[in-house]
């Protein structure tokens, strides 16, 4: 598959690869989560609706301690807001 900039607005039906932070549980109740990594993120649009609603395909942890266990794994649908897959410099996937 060939990976191209998001320059455009995804569809349903994109396979989207980004990167965002891995987060360590939060040291107090309401405490700011700490980045402790970073992990990329292979998934499918199901929906654009005012957050993507993604099947994740795969989960490849870039940077993250040993210890780590993702919290997210392939098959699973997560829900992302779109700046969010801007943030983390989004791709839009193409047959070769």
């Amino acid at each position: 598959m060939k990976w191209i900039p998001c320059t455009k607005r995804p569809k349903a039906g994109d396979t989207l690869r980004w990167t965002e932070p891995v987060l360590a549980p939060p040291v107090k109740k309401r405490g700011r989560r700490e980045a402790i990594g970073t992990q990329q993120v292979t998934a499918k649009v199901l929906s654009m609706d005012d957050v993507v609603e993604l099947q994740v395909e795969a989960l490849d942890i870039l940077d993250a301690p040993e210890d780590f266990s993702p919290t997210i794994h392939a098959g699973e649908t997560i829900r992302r807001r779109e700046t969010s897959l801007v943030a983390g410099d989004c791709y839009i996937g193409t047959p070769d």
